[in-house]
């Protein structure tokens, strides 16, 4: 297991009892500090959000926010739509895309106490925007009876990719495929394959390139963006899920020309 993948899980579950786990963090004394410092982190973060009492007027604030939310008006909604295309979805639904971009913001804080080159403000936005992106599929993605060749090529054209066979989509597993805009004024394409503890959703986007390969996880997901050429990759999949091991898969059967 190398470090990328070790900080991935550790940060995920930093409780995880997996013989792969263990043995990689015996082979290594950083990696028991890393460790013992983010579940000290851990720790910390309970008491100090367990022991503030959240003020009145802040619920009030977060009510009024998710009113406005559920009937926006007409140029917030202009607003929403040259972001990302997101279905009709209820209140619950709102509110846990809500939470995970907050969880979020607590796992960057996690990568930025371990090294001095972390991603900026702006790629833990554009992260952050590809998992909310992901929340709002997850109904259409669980509905889909399958992704055909020619849908998948079609999704992929809008990026200048390309998948090559019948046997690439059955090694893969290919179940969801179409092209998506998710970020103003760029191509994406948004592909599900089959993982080994769920769905993991890749999702190609020819924005600029982030500085460096970076993880992240909120309650349910983690992923991972991969800078290319002239543009990002990015997995997201259960938190369980080895990502790094699917990235190479993914590279082995997907083309592109970003």
């Amino acid at each position: 297991m190398d470090n990328s993948e070790f900080e991935t899980r550790a940060f995920a579950d930093p409780y995880d009892t997996e013989q792969d786990f263990l043995e990689a963090l015996s082979t290594c004394p950083e990696r028991q500090q890393l460790l013992d410092e983010i579940r000290t982190f851990n720790a910390r973060l309970g008491q100090v959000t367990g022991g503030i009492p959240t003020p009145p007027e802040l619920c009030a604030r977060l009510k009024a926010a998710v009113t406005e939310a559920a009937s926006p008006t007409e140029a917030a909604a202009e607003t929403v739509s040259n972001v990302v295309r997101l279905p009709s979805r209820s209140q619950p639904a709102r509110l846990v895309v809500a939470a995970a971009a907050l969880v979020l913001g607590i796992g960057m804080t996690y990568s930025t106490m371990f090294g001095s080159n972390q991603p900026s403000a702006a790629e833990i936005e554009f992260g952050q925007q590809v998992v909310n992106h992901v929340y709002a599929e997850l109904d259409e993605i669980k509905a889909s009876n399958g992704a055909s060749l020619q849908q998948v090529n079609q999704a992929m054209g809008s990026i200048g990719g390309a998948l090559d066979s019948d046997d690439a989509m059955e090694r893969l597993g290919i179940s969801f495929a179409r092209d998506c805009i998710i970020l103003p004024r760029n191509h994406s394409a948004h592909l599900v394959i089959s993982g080994n503890r769920g769905a993991i959703n890749i999702i190609i986007i020819d924005n600029s390139p982030v500085r460096r390969e970076f993880t992240f996880s909120d309650d349910h997901f983690a992923a991972v963006v991969v800078p290319l050429e002239n543009g990002n990759l990015v997995l997201v999949g259960e938190k369980s899920e080895r990502l790094t091991d699917f990235q190479q898969v993914v590279d082995a059967n997907l083309s592109w020309r970003i």
